[in-house]
């Protein structure tokens, strides 16, 4: 019986904890892994970020980082386009996106939609994740 009530709370917490990160809401394990066309994905894995939330998803080679941004995207944006060289907008979004890579190995988009959205995709070895990311977003931006 106390097992079962201690189970029952970490359930609750856990579910509370999810419930309140806005980025494990954002993608669905589902639709990563039919937009990356991947294997089977995690389940999305919460943690707390200054000004907003993030979600890591894995599948065997891949990570992918949702976050979601609740002030200070205009500030981000920002930044970003200071510091890397080779920023890229993208049509098709309907809002301010920007994509770039950083040492070949991560592609990151970054999208305004009221707040802020982050995805980041790490795919081990050097193989481009650019339009996956694009689709993924594009999968994204409406759930914000």
């Amino acid at each position: 019986m106390r097992w079962q009530l201690c189970s029952a709370i970490f359930m609750l917490s856990v579910t509370s904890v999810i419930a309140q990160n806005r980025a494990c809401q954002v993608l669905t394990p589902q639709e990563i892994g039919s937009t990356l066309g991947i294997g089977p994905v995690s389940g999305g894995l919460p943690s707390p970020i200054d000004g907003g939330s993030a979600c890591s998803y894995r599948s065997p080679g891949v990570l992918v980082n949702v976050s979601v941004l609740d002030k200070g995207i205009e500030a981000q944006l920002a930044r970003i386009k200071a510091r890397v060289s080779n920023v890229q907008g993208i049509p098709g979004t309907g809002e301010t996106a920007i994509l770039y890579e950083q040492g070949g190995l991560h592609d990151i988009i970054v999208a305004k939609h009221g707040s802020g959205l982050a995805i980041l995709i790490r795919r081990e070895g050097t193989e481009s994740m650019r339009d996956a990311l694009v689709k993924l977003a594009k999968v994204a931006i409406p759930h914000l």
